[in-house]
């Protein structure tokens, strides 16, 4: 029966075939030893008296690395800080894990390789070897080492006294490296803490500018209101107004000129000429214009907007009167129509 490749003891430990023995016995080394001498490997009858807990024939087939999922955008820079804050935390974690690993390690391969003069065959101390049983070998007492056997661990021992030498500093440095992640998280999050009063104060402030500023735009729209009645209410007077005046006018200077001097103070300009009255008709005619009113001449001579007034010649009273429209063909057959 082959030997697993993969044999789990009692402790966590999980072990790897690593070589075999000249008499086809099989030697293992923790998984995370990348190089391991062989005098300082463990049997399986070794690790049966730590305990077995599992073992696998087969390695697992490895797994591709999956992508990491996409961590959302920060939606804020207070976000950002805090997503820093958990990946130095996570650094800090694992740094304490990696040390805490190489003191295990240290410690196993320490107490493998404290034996030079160990058994030839299995490298257990004289003092309390006694009789054991080998895979491939059986049931042994304890064979000194060959000089070769005792310098090559003696050679491995130093090697491993420098490996722990640099576990030390390596252990320091991780020191060093988990004060400054400390002072690091801790510089994060007093910015973050002031960043985030920054932006409490600044929206406070935000808001009462914006309640200032609708408050100020409903004072604006009252006032405009207000303001846009009181131009429509002066503009309906001037309308009412010029198309008074311009009525009144247009009849004064349509009538005959005895008339068109009644109502003048006796102390009345020069005489003037005739071309000057039609220059008065045609500025009453562009007043009345200028206010909306449409004046047109109907067949019969008399003008009007066709719609509510026209001026007509009063035969009896001989002058212009203004008449409304649809009374016009009444007062026509009395009046005698235009002139």
């Amino acid at each position: 029966m082959s030997a697993p490749l993969v044999v789990n003891t009692a402790d966590g430990t999980c072990w790897t075939l690593r070589a075999t023995t000249r008499d086809g016995g099989a030697l293992y080394a923790p998984e995370g030893v990348c190089e391991c001498p062989r005098f300082v490997m463990a049997t399986l009858p070794e690790l049966a008296e730590h305990g077995i807990v599992g073992s696998a024939d087969a390695l697992p087939a490895p797994v591709g690395p999956l992508m990491p999922p996409f961590p959302p955008a920060p939606e804020s820079f207070e976000e950002k800080l805090r997503q820093d804050v958990a990946r130095l935390q996570g650094l800090f974690a694992e740094a304490v894990a990696d040390r805490h690993r190489a003191e295990r390690e240290r410690d196993e391969i320490r107490e493998r390789v404290a034996e030079p003069y160990g058994c030839a065959h299995c490298g257990d101390a004289e003092r309390h070897h006694g009789k054991q049983y080998l895979s491939g070998m059986g049931l042994h007492g304890w064979v000194r080492p060959s000089d070769v056997q005792v310098k090559e661990r003696m050679l491995a021992r130093r090697a491993v006294c420098a490996d722990v030498r640099g576990l030390r500093a390596y252990g320091a440095r991780m020191q060093r490296v988990n004060a400054g992640l400390r002072a690091r998280v801790a510089a994060l999050e007093a910015q973050r803490q002031a960043d985030h009063a920054t932006w409490q104060h600044d929206l406070r402030t935000a808001r009462g500018e914006r309640d200032a500023l609708t408050a100020r735009i409903g004072e604006l729209e009252a006032e405009r209101h207000s303001t846009n009645e009181a131009l429509d209410d002066a503009v309906q007077a001037l309308r009412a107004g010029e198309t008074e005046r311009s009525a009144d006018k247009l009849t004064r200077l349509l009538a005959p000129t005895p008339t068109l001097h009644e109502d003048e103070p006796s102390e009345a300009c020069a005489p003037r000429t005739e071309r000057s009255y039609w220059v008065d008709i045609a500025d009453a005619l562009n007043a009345a214009e200028s206010v909306g009113l449409s004046v047109g001449i109907d067949l019969d001579g008399t003008l009007t907007d066709r719609t509510g007034w026209s001026v007509i010649w009063d035969r009896a009273a001989t002058q212009w009167v203004v008449a409304g429209y649809e009374d016009e063909a009444a007062d026509a057959g009395e009046t005698g129509g235009a002139r």
